[in-house]
C-alpha cells in the first residue's frame, strides 16, 4: 500500500468515510504529491541550467491556462513528469537566449501573434478534456479562459512599455506559454502529445491514469 493509500485509509477511519470517498482522497493526495514532485524537478533542472525566473513564469501561466481551458494529456504520471521536465526548462532557456537578441519590434510581433492565436483557439475550442457536465460550465470555463488571456495581454503590454534587457525574456516566456497551451487544445497538439507519449512508453512503465501535462 502506497503513502497516499495509507493516509487516505487513516483519514477514512478518522472521518468515517465510505470506500468511494476514500478513493477520492487517495487520488487527490496522489495528484498533489505528483504535482509537487514534478514542480520541484522542473525548477531544479531550470535552476541548474540557468533561467529559473523564466521557468517560474512558464509554470504559472501554463498552470492557470490549463486549469480553465484544459488541453492534451499524457497517459501516466511518469510520462507527464518526464515531458514537463523536458519542455519547461527548454522553453525557459529559449526565452532567456531569445530575450538577449530580439528587438522591441520582434517582441511586439511575437506577442501579437501569440495573443491572437490564443484568443482564436480559446474561442473555438476551450474547454478541452475537462470534466464539464453542462453547457453553463463550458461557457464559464471559456469566459475565465478569456479573462485570463485579457489579464495576460495587459501584463504583456506593461512589460513591453517597460521593456529592458531583464524583461524581454519574461515577455517571450509568456508568449511561449500561451501559444503552447493554446496549441494543446487543438487536434495537432493532441496528436503530438500522443506521439510523444507512445515514444516515452518505451522508456517508462506502461498504463496508468491520465494526468495533465504542460
Amino acid at each position: 500500500m502506497g503513502i497516499s493509500q495509507r493516509i487516505a485509509s487513516y483519514m477514512g477511519d478518522a472521518l468515517n468515510l465510505d470506500s468511494d470517498n476514500r478513493e477520492v482522497v487517495a487520488y487527490s493526495l496522489e495528484l498533489i504529491f505528483h504535482t509537487s514532485v514534478t514542480l520541484l524537478l522542473v525548477l531544479l533542472i531550470a535552476w541548474l541550467i540557468g533561467p529559473l525566473r523564466e521557468a517560474v513564469i512558464l509554470i504559472i501561466v501554463m498552470f492557470l491556462f490549463k486549469n480553465f481551458a484544459g488541453g492534451a494529456h499524457c497517459s501516466s504520471a511518469t510520462r507527464c513528469t518526464i515531458l514537463s521536465m523536458l519542455l519547461i526548462p527548454s522553453f525557459a532557456e529559449l526565452s532567456f537566449i531569445a530575450g538577449q537578441y530580439f528587438t522591441l519590434y520582434v517582441l511586439i510581433i511575437l506577442t501579437v501573434l501569440s495573443v491572437l492565436f490564443s484568443y482564436t483557439i480559446v474561442y473555438k475550442l476551450a474547454p478541452v478534456n475537462l470534466p464539464i457536465v453542462s453547457e453553463r460550465h463550458i461557457q464559464n470555463r471559456r469566459y475565465f479562459s478569456f479573462l485570463l488571456l485579457v489579464l495576460i495581454t495587459i501584463a504583456q503590454v506593461i512589460l513591453i512599455i517597460l521593456i529592458s534587457d531583464r524583461t524581454a525574456s519574461f515577455i517571450i516566456a509568456i508568449d511561449i506559454s500561451i501559444f503552447w497551451q493554446s496549441f494543446m487544445l487543438t487536434k495537432p497538439g493532441h496528436a503530438l502529445v500522443g506521439y510523444y507519449d507512445r515514444l516515452l512508453l518505451y522508456f517508462t512503465d506502461k498504463g496508468g491514469d491520465k494526468n495533465e501535462t504542460y
